[in-house]
């Protein structure tokens, strides 16, 4: 894969932060957008996206889903 493209959470194996970077891009939202819909701060999904913190919770990963409307949870996690 070149250095300047985007990775495909669909294929590639990519740990849950990176996927969700990713989507989020891909729907075209910023992280303080992004946490403000969680109600969580920018640092804290900047920080999960570079895989600083290990996964949400179950009910938090279902609310990231649903903000990026992904289908199939496990296309996230």
């Amino acid at each position: 894969m070149p250095k300047d493209a985007t990775p495909d959470p669909y294929t590639d194996p990519l740990g849950f932060g990176q996927r969700m970077q990713i989507l989020r891009t891909r729907r075209g939202l910023s992280r303080p957008t992004v946490a403000g819909l969680l109600g969580m701060s920018p640092s804290w999904v900047k920080q999960v996206e570079r895989g600083e913190i290990g996964m949400p919770r179950l009910p938090l990963i279902l609310r990231i889903a649903e903000l990026l409307r992904v289908r199939d949870l496990s296309d996230l996690t």
